[in-house]
């Protein structure tokens, strides 16, 4: 077999050829239809008029933007919920589905505008013509009790400028069931019974009438003028009283000023003046008190000054009374630094905070007499001890060979003294150191004897005896 070859004719091709572009263009628009309703928006719809204008979807795609538009314009207006917005509505986009709505809103709006107005304005005018151009709004019995409410304020208002009984009876005449009704009564009451009583009061002007007064009428019209005057009243007597207390500047006038005006302006100057008068006798029996230096001056200090300046101080000194006086003592035997004193101490305080102190200052005072005495000299101790032996301290074997009492005094960082019966043996110990040594016997024309010793640490032995000597 061969292969045979048709000859098509050229035109036959042709037509062909735009049978096949019209099915594809069929095909595209139809798809692009399809896409628009998937996207379902007013850009997507305009492109696909633009493109198509003549395609049998055009009615349908053109319907459906419309229907965008409609919604888009109504949010918009709803949106701005007001007559104008609904009205610009209908005027750009009527006929829709929603223009029953939109006109229902522009007359409903229209309403509550022009009511909006009228409150603000708030006067008669305003609400009769608001009646007229809407004679059966929601807002008609509104509008009818603010045209009472004010016709009602007016009437107040000019029974207030004229202000007697006439004008305010009037006033009730007009509007029995008015709003300031009982504000009338009340001032037809204050200008035909309270203010004949005033005027008796203003002539009378004293502080007792108008303090009556204010408690009989404590809120009418004249109150706050009775006050005034009252307050005025009472200052220039607590002014006066002030003067009488200063020039006078005695604690009793103070304080009679003081309980006579607990609310006077010149309180606290009074105060004051009384607090310095106080301080200044405080001050001076304070120091009687400390002249006297005895526990009960303190305690009558407290007694009469329970707040005083010194309350606390005289407190201590009552509640230490006796570590107080020891000190005082202490210091006075210290500046006078006698045997005498520091005697007297020790009697006094036995077992004190000083008793040890006191002790060795006799011992120191004893010895120092002594040596400025006339007296012999004391040799220095036997050591018995070895020189090599280490000791802490020293043992002093002591021997009193008389038949008088023996006092020995070591006077050093340390002092101390030793007594020994007669013909007595004892040992003693002393710490290492330098000291003033004096030995004296209970018999006045016996010679003591004195001198120095560094005990450096060791056994002594000291012996004393009695040598007569004839001169």
């Amino acid at each position: 077999m061969s292969l045979v070859l048709f000859d098509i004719p050229f035109q036959m091709n042709k037509a062909i050829y735009l049978f096949l572009i019209v099915c594809f263009f069929s095909c595209k628009v139809k798809s692009d239809y399809q896409k628009a309703l998937t996207a379902d928006n007013s850009m997507t719809y305009e492109n696909y008029l633009i493109n198509y204008p003549t395609s049998k979807y055009r009615i349908d795609v053109q319907q459906r933007l419309d229907s965008i538009y409609d919604e888009n314009a109504w949010l918009v207006a709803c949106r701005a919920e007001t007559s104008k917005g609904y009205q610009q509505f209908l005027d750009t986009r009527s006929p829709s589905r929603f223009d029953d709505v939109a006109k229902r809103k522009v007359a409903e709006l229209i309403v509550s505008e022009d009511w909006e107005r009228t409150r603000k304005e708030d006067s008669i005018i305003a609400y009769e013509l608001f009646m007229q151009k809407h004679p059966l709004s929601k807002f008609e019995l509104d509008a009818k009790k603010s045209i009472e409410r004010i016709k009602d304020l007016n009437a107040w208002n000019t029974a207030v400028s004229l202000d007697n009984v006439s004008a305010y009876n009037n006033y009730l005449k007009d509007q029995p069931a008015g709003k300031y009704a009982k504000d009338a009564l009340k001032a037809i009451d204050e200008l035909s019974n309270i203010l004949p009583f005033f005027n008796s009061v203003k002539k009378t002007n004293t502080e007792a009438t108008y303090d009556n007064f204010l408690r009989l009428h404590p809120n009418c019209r004249y109150t706050a003028e009775a006050r005034r005057v009252l307050d005025q009243l009472i200052f220039a007597r607590e002014q006066a009283d002030w003067f009488k207390a200063r020039k006078t500047n005695k604690k009793q006038t103070y304080i009679d000023f003081i309980e006579a005006n607990p609310g006077s302006f010149f309180l606290k100057d009074a105060e004051e003046a009384l607090r310095s008068i106080i301080n200044a006798e405080d001050e001076q029996f304070w120091k009687q008190t400390e002249s006297k230096d005895t526990r009960a001056a303190y305690l009558s200090y407290m007694d009469r000054y329970p707040d005083g300046l010194h309350y606390s101080t005289a407190s201590y000194y009552v509640e230490n009374w006796s570590a107080i006086q020891e000190e005082k003592d202490w210091e006075r035997a210290e500046k006078s630094n006698k045997i005498r004193a520091y005697k007297d101490f020790l009697a006094k305080y036995p077992y004190g905070k000083y008793s040890d102190v006191a002790e060795q200052k006799i011992i120191d005072l004893e010895v120092e007499d002594v040596f400025n005495s006339d007296h012999g000299i004391l040799p220095p101790p036997n050591r018995i001890s070895s020189i090599y032996d280490k000791y802490t301290d020293n043992e002093i074997e002591i021997y009193n060979r008389t038949s008088y009492v023996l006092t020995v005094l070591y006077s050093g960082s340390e002092s101390y003294r030793f007594e020994l019966r007669p013909f007595q043996r004892s040992s003693f110990k002393v710490d290492i150191g330098n000291y003033r040594v004096a030995a004296k016997v209970n018999d006045p024309s016996v010679t003591p004897f004195a001198g120095t010793e560094f005990m450096n640490g060791g056994k002594y032995s000291s012996e004393f005896y009695i040598v007569t000597s004839r001169y």
